[in-house]
């Protein structure tokens, strides 16, 4: 490299001279002295990779029937993916699929979801059933809960309520006059 007489740094307006001339890849015995970002670019031209596949042909192009089935069936990508690998043998990664399936979802139209209206106090929704088993603190043993929520149809409000019940015993029925 051309260097300034005054200085040890080389001089940046001069032209470099010392570059060596273009000819074959190195030898390995040769690239033992190169610095690491050489020997890198050396193994990356020596490494024998497979060509690149092409872009145009989707991996999943030949199950487009069995991925549509799962489509049709509302099936997530992660579930037609377990299936397409499981059962025919599919031998390509989840995201292939994925990438295949939000293309094909993009193109269709969401089903309309009707909206109820309904005015102040008109109507609510409730559901009542059982819940998780809870331990006793008094007995230690575990029982039963039970689920009560109630929503309003207009502000979508709800009231929630969890009751543990108590140990069975026999009910009496009783009469509204």
């Amino acid at each position: 490299m051309a260097t300034d007489p005054d200085s040890a740094q080389p001089n940046r307006h001069e032209p470099l001279t010392d570059w060596p001339e273009p000819g074959p890849l190195s030898t390995p015995a040769e690239d033992q002295n190169l610095p690491l970002s050489e020997k890198s670019v050396s193994a990356a031209n020596d490494s024998d990779r497979p060509e690149p596949r092409s872009c145009s042909i989707s991996a999943c192009e030949p199950y487009r029937e069995v991925i549509e089935l799962g489509l049709s069936r509302g099936r997530n990508a992660m579930a037609i993916w377990q299936n397409l690998v499981s059962q025919h043998g599919f031998a390509h990664q989840y995201g292939s699929v994925k990438r295949w399936v939000g293309k094909q979802r993009g193109q269709q139209i969401p089903p309309a979801i009707p909206i109820i209206v309904t005015a102040p106090g008109e109507e609510a929704q409730v559901d009542y059933g059982t819940g998780p088993l809870v331990r006793d603190p008094q007995s230690g043993k575990y029982r039963r809960t039970r689920l009560f929520v109630m929503t309003l149809g207009y502000s979508r409000k709800s009231v929630r309520l969890l009751h543990r019940a108590l140990p069975h015993r026999p009910r009496q029925l009783t009469s509204v006059q």
